[in-house]
């Protein structure tokens, strides 16, 4: 038994070791998670609108509501519209849209906790993205390989679980090969989760909120383990440090802020942009898209090895996808995505206000 004199020696070795675990200028390096950064929402607000010199608002104004005009923007949903009318037939009307950081950004850029107004793709600057966007299947070397490129380190399970790094944090990659359920289809595709200085992980989907729930509503431990939304499987846990990175993919967006004046500018009215409160339950919550991709991918889980899920694989693999129906069937179409409810890859997305209403999120 060691003697009592020896102990303060012993436990200064053991902080010292430890240091990256308990030294508080380390842990402070490290992304918190910011939901009201990345996902706080505008009211655009329109005011001196002529009907006559617009015909085509008469149908438009059916999509928007006269009830609620003086509403509080932070408690109406994204894409809601109100307006009211005066005597000399001129409209004022406004409309809560998502911002930049929520709808301009993705995966990998929020995973290095970087905006960039765009989207983020692993090895862009060195050579390795033109595979990722051309190839017809995404492998994990791929998305290992784009994001070492880019001056990632790839780590072990138990430190990326473990600790948190002295400098920098840690994310963790993850792919899709192409593949069905009943209801969607999907192209190959990668994800990015970070994990937060609380210690658990959270993700963002391309145009989408940031979270830190699983598929199921769980805090996300390890996403290695824990199923997310979309249908992913995983890949490796990288060691990032965005400071030193080349990070590069498609910059240069329309801002919110640009849109709205080129809008107003465009239709000779006053438009104007200003943040809302907060809400989370309303401005974190993810489309009605995403919630139906999520409750259907619940759904057909909870049939996995059912006599309907091999029939519908036997089916699929008759159909000349053999090798995806065996990998669904062996890994149950692990996820971490489920970003647009559509077939194709989830990097890019078209946006513009254009129309009176915005980017209506629907």
């Amino acid at each position: 038994m060691a003697s009592t004199q020896a102990w303060p020696a012993a436990v200064l070795a053991f902080l010292l070791a430890s240091a990256v675990i308990f030294n508080p200028a380390a842990a402070s390096k490290v992304p918190s998670l910011d939901f009201a950064k990345w996902n706080q929402a505008y009211k655009l607000s329109v005011s001196g609108f002529k009907a006559a010199a617009h015909p085509d608002w008469v149908g438009a104004s059916s999509l928007c509501s006269r009830d609620g005009f003086t509403s509080d923007p932070a408690a109406v949903n994204l894409g809601d519209c109100f307006y009211t009318s005066y005597e000399n037939r001129t409209y004022s009307w406004w409309t809560k849209q998502p911002g930049d950081r929520r709808y301009n950004s993705n995966c990998y850029c929020y995973g290095l906790n970087v905006y960039k107004n765009g989207f983020c793709i692993p090895g862009s600057a060195n050579g390795t993205a033109l595979l990722m966007q051309t190839a017809s299947t995404i492998t994990c070397d791929l998305v290992k390989q784009g994001v070492t490129a880019d001056g990632g380190r790839e780590i072990p399970k138990a430190q990326a679980l473990n600790d948190q790094p002295p400098t920098g944090h840690y994310i963790a990659m993850l792919w899709r090969p192409a593949g069905c359920t009943p209801y969607i289809c999907w192209e190959t595709d990668f994800h990015t989760a970070r994990k937060d200085s609380s210690g658990y992980w959270s993700w963002k989907e391309p145009s989408g909120p940031v979270t830190d729930r699983d598929l199921y509503g769980q805090l996300i431990r390890d996403p290695a383990e824990q199923i997310l939304p979309g249908h992913y499987e995983f890949c490796a846990y990288f060691w990032v440090e965005p400071d030193t990175m080349t990070i590069d993919g498609v910059f240069g967006l329309p801002t919110l802020q640009e849109s709205t004046e080129e809008w107003g500018v465009g239709n000779g009215v006053h438009a104007d942009l200003s943040a809302t409160r907060y809400n989370h339950t309303i401005d974190g919550a993810f489309s009605a898209v995403s919630l139906l991709e999520q409750e259907q991918d619940r759904l057909w889980r909870s049939k996995n090895g059912t006599p309907e899920w091999v029939a519908f694989y036997k089916q699929y693999a008759l159909n000349g996808a053999a090798d995806n129906a065996g990998a669904f069937q062996t890994v149950g179409t692990r996820n971490a995505d489920g970003t647009n409810g559509a077939i194709g890859n989830s990097h890019g997305v078209a946006v513009g206000i254009g129309s009176v209403f915005g980017n209506t999120v629907t």
